[in-house]
């Protein structure tokens, strides 16, 4: 019974002992597939932030437009026949 345990507890550390084995700063290097990681993730990003711009600038033209349902506010739009003011005053 004894001895059992003693080999139980013998391979238990000499396995911590391996998995606790530090390698040197010598073998360890940045590996190629790290590099690709993180330009994936930049190209990501941009593609991503090229993508929100234009989407905020659609939408901030839709809103000038009256698209939402706002009041389309007169300095907005390029259209000067007025007739989407909906002021009723004049600009003078």
């Amino acid at each position: 019974m004894f001895s059992s345990v003693y080999l139980i507890a013998h391979d238990v550390t000499s396995f911590l002992r391996f998995a606790d084995d530090v390698p040197e700063d010598d073998e360890v290097k940045a590996g190629y597939l790290g590099l690709f990681v993180v330009l994936a993730l930049v190209a990501a990003v941009v593609v991503i932030s090229i993508s929100l711009n234009k989407q905020l600038r659609r939408t901030e033209k839709a809103k000038a437009d009256g698209v939402f349902g706002d009041p389309v506010e007169a300095g907005d739009t390029a259209d000067s026949s007025g007739a989407g003011d909906s002021s009723g005053g004049s600009a003078d």
